[in-house]
């Protein structure tokens, strides 16, 4: 028996409103590089905008955390 079944059919990133301003891959995600860096000095990217494998809450929570120490260091 099953109680509850997810199927999850698709994403699309909510990317318009950098769209020309900040590197987007070819599915519209932002791309950032290991420390949530856009293309952009200054700005960093977290969550299903800039994470196309695995969309999900605690990766944005994680890329989060990692875009805060980057920051803190960057500022220091």
């Amino acid at each position: 028996p099953v109680e509850l079944v997810l199927v999850r059919i698709g994403f699309v990133p909510n990317s318009e409103i950098v769209r020309g301003q900040l590197d987007l891959d070819e599915n519209a995600f932002l791309t950032v590089d290991e420390l949530c860096r856009t293309s952009l000095l200054g700005i960093y990217g977290i969550g299903d905008v800039a994470n196309a494998v695995a969309p999900t809450i605690s990766t944005a929570a994680g890329m989060a955390a990692t875009a805060v120490k980057a920051i803190k260091t960057w500022l220091i």
